[in-house]
């Protein structure tokens, strides 16, 4: 028989530690949970870090709030119309992520344009 190691409380991906990233989306993928409800698992290519994040967007009633702060952050014309998940492919945003119990997650979703890059105030700055 073989023996598999414990793996309580390790995880199979890398945990983002706190703090606010541009998203890239990679790609996304049409799934159902065990309940049968349909979810969009959607890829980004997060600014500074070699791996990739996933985050899931439920499509019932109850959690259509969560992608539709996401599409008004790539482009607000998208929660107009009934949307193909390519699209979506490409597009960045700025998001907060934040590690709630064993997962982290998208917090605060904004636009690319409305953040400002440090790169380009640290000379601005008063101190």
């Amino acid at each position: 028989m073989a023996r598999i190691p414990r793996t309580d409380g390790v995880p199979d991906f890398e945990q983002i530690p706190n703090g606010e990233y541009r998203l890239t989306v990679l790609s996304t993928e049409d799934l159902f949970d065990r309940n049968g409800d349909p979810y969009i698992r959607i890829r980004f290519q997060v600014d500074g870090r070699d791996k990739p994040y996933s985050e899931n967007y439920h499509l019932t009633e109850k959690w259509l709030w969560k992608i539709k702060k996401l599409l008004i952050a790539i482009d607000e014309s998208l929660t107009e119309k009934e949307l193909d998940t390519d699209e979506l492919i490409g597009k960045s945003i700025m998001a907060t992520i934040e590690k709630r119990g064993k997962y982290s997650n998208i917090t605060k979703y904004e636009k690319v344009e409305n953040s400002i890059p440090v790169e380009e105030t640290a000379e601005d700055l008063p101190f």
